[in-house]
């Protein structure tokens, strides 16, 4: 989870520093995965809580909410440059990424397609850097706090922060959960050190629930 992700996903937020290469699709897939990381938390069924346990009981409801829907979009940065994202759960993401060059990738389950700026799909080989994704099987603990109410582009919000130790590895995560529909509004994957201020490492924003999006894999070369 956030441990194998450590060394990659600050790059998501940085600037133009670090630009970015189409061969670089591991980035793409870490978006998927700090996606995926946050969510199925809420159908890990053995991990030990600790801390405010109806908070997580609101936390895993919200989780699994969204994963019922059947699509949405997501808002992120990757280098600093706005990102896309759209979702047709189960396995179904494309991902863009408009900078310089637009980057598009489409992802359906293990399968992968890439093309810049209208160009040609190309095949992708996706890095195997997911741990066990089947949060039936992680095993761990995770710590829950309730927070105070935040308006977020208008919209009121109830934010939960968990900090999540299993097998997979570890994170810590802060929850905004839309008050009047119960599905997240918004996502953070927090860098949380002894005596340093949190900071933000990676945020998503969820809107455009049952949107219609279809997402097919394309031919490719």
């Amino acid at each position: 989870m956030a441990s194998h992700l450590r060394s990659t996903d600050k790059r998501l937020a940085g600037g133009d520093s670090h630009p970015f290469h189409p061969g670089d699709s591991h980035l793409l897939l870490v978006v998927v995965v700090l996606l995926a990381a946050g969510l199925v938390l809420g159908a890990a069924p053995r991990l030990i809580v600790r801390g405010d346990q109806s908070a997580w009981a609101e936390t895993q409801t919200a989780l699994i909410k969204l994963q019922r829907l059947t699509s949405y979009r997501v808002r992120t940065a990757v280098l600093g440059r706005p990102t896309t994202v759209e979702v047709v759960n189960p396995d179904r993401y494309r991902i863009k990424i408009v900078g310089t060059s637009t980057i598009e990738t489409v992802i359906v389950g293990t399968d992968a397609r890439m093309r810049v700026s209208g160009g040609d799909w190309r095949c992708l080989s996706l890095p195997n850097i997911l741990p066990d994704t089947n949060p039936e099987k992680w095993v761990g603990d995770v710590t829950v706090s309730k927070g105070s109410p935040a308006t977020i582009d208008g919209i009121r919000t109830q934010t939960y922060t968990y900090a999540v130790r299993i097998t997979a590895g570890s994170g810590t995560f802060r929850l905004f959960v839309d008050s009047a529909t119960g599905l997240p509004k918004r996502l953070l994957v927090l860098d949380v050190k002894e005596d340093e201020p949190e900071t933000v490492k990676s945020q998503f924003d969820y809107y455009d629930f049952n949107a219609v999006i279809t997402i097919d894999l394309p031919s490719c070369r």
